[in-house]
């Protein structure tokens, strides 16, 4: 994932901070049909402390739960992605 605006970047790669901080600013923007929330729930997770990235998503919806028909979880079992 290399295009996309920086709170999809910071979704991506687990930035917590970032994410909280650009989320009122970037959230609910979609780029090329996508928005943070996807960005986040698609990514490998293997190395996120859970509750790191169960954070960064809540706060996510808060901004997108709105603009997309599947949800997180919806994308992380697409993706294959299970809880550890």
């Amino acid at each position: 994932m290399r295009t996309g605006t920086a709170l999809m970047m910071a979704a991506a790669h687990g930035y917590a901070e970032l994410v909280e901080l650009l989320a009122g600013y970037e959230g609910g923007v979609k780029v090329g049909g996508w928005a943070a929330l996807v960005f986040a729930a698609r990514c490998d997770r293997s190395n996120d402390p859970l509750v790191d990235y169960i954070g960064r998503v809540e706060l996510l919806m808060e901004y997108e739960s709105s603009i997309s028909g599947w949800t997180e979880l919806m994308y992380a079992a697409a993706r294959g992605q299970k809880r550890s």
